[in-house]
């Protein structure tokens, strides 16, 4: 029977009016050999208010008319009813068998716009600080399952715009901390997640505010086929114009039916927005193909 080889990228991107490239090169975080495989989950941090709808009310639409985020004053998501926190979201991870899964690495993003604490729109295309403060970002908290306190996290950056000319308008950045100590203490990792105090913009900017999180869970099961699974990270500006990110170090068996899976997550990408896409080709192959 052939092994089955699964690849895993993870990239965190924003789209930027007037600019595209690789700012941060992508690299291997984590490499291994498992019997086992991948879960992801992830969540926004910041939404619409409005006067019918609070932040907390998701924003659904996926027609034709549905809004772009620079169309709204967009505001915290604060779901947890806790004054210790400013901002909250929750995703739920659930796995088949969870008895016979056991956490192996548990990587955390975080990613926002963040040019200063708030922002508005005082007339067409102009944009005024509300207030200017840009505080630090690297620390935010994760309650874990069946939880009720949360645990303080530190990040490492990956990648800050604020000062950079090109990334400066909206300011994005990228942070990561290795959760895996964290969810292995678990009874089981399966259930709610809540991810809180991501700082962001608030209000409006110019190409709209955006900022969120995701896990990436590796898991072993002695049930399953092995996979081989390495993960990348790092940060690039995607408009119009495409940008080619370049992988390497991914090993795959030279003989036998090879099967990817690729994973991934941006931060910005409007629905009725063309080009917010992601097309995959191998070095040898002549065409790329739409990752749907």
């Amino acid at each position: 029977m052939n092994k089955k080889y699964y690849l895993f990228c993870l990239l965190l991107f924003i789209s930027i009016e007037m600019f595209s490239q690789v700012a941060v090169p992508f690299a291997v975080r984590r490499q291994m050999y498992v019997k086992g495989d991948m879960a992801m989950i992830a969540n926004n941090i910041v939404n619409r208010k409005d006067f019918f709808n609070s932040p907390n009310s998701p924003y659904d639409k996926i027609d034709d008319k549905a809004k772009l985020n620079d169309q709204f004053d967009m505001q915290y998501v604060d779901i947890d009813d806790d004054k210790s926190t400013f901002s909250s979201s929750s995703a739920n991870l659930i796995l088949e068998t969870p008895t016979n899964k056991k956490i192996v690495y548990a990587g955390l993003y975080w990613s926002a716009t963040y040019t200063t604490n708030s922002s508005k729109n005082s007339r067409t295309n102009v944009f005024k600080a509300v207030d200017g403060t840009r505080e630090a970002f690297d620390r935010i908290k994760i309650k874990l399952p069946n939880e009720s306190l949360y645990n303080d996290i530190q990040g490492k950056l990956i990648f800050d715009g604020h000062e950079k000319p090109n990334f400066k308008e909206s300011a994005p950045y990228a942070m990561y901390a290795d959760i895996t100590e964290l969810v292995k203490k678990l009874n089981s990792p399966t259930g709610t997640y809540t991810v809180a105090n991501i700082k962001s913009t608030v209000g409006t900017i110019s190409g709209g505010v955006s900022g969120g999180w995701s896990i990436l869970f590796i898991y072993e099961d002695a049930n399953m086929t092995g996979k081989f699974i390495t993960t990348y990270d790092g940060f690039a500006g995607v408009t119009k114009t495409a940008v080619d990110i370049n992988f390497s170090g991914f090993q795959t068996l030279p003989n036998g039916i090879i099967n990817a899976k690729i994973a991934c997550a941006a931060l910005e990408g409007d629905l009725n927005l063309l080009g917010d896409q992601i097309y995959f080709k191998s070095e040898f192959g002549k065409e790329f193909s739409n990752i749907s």
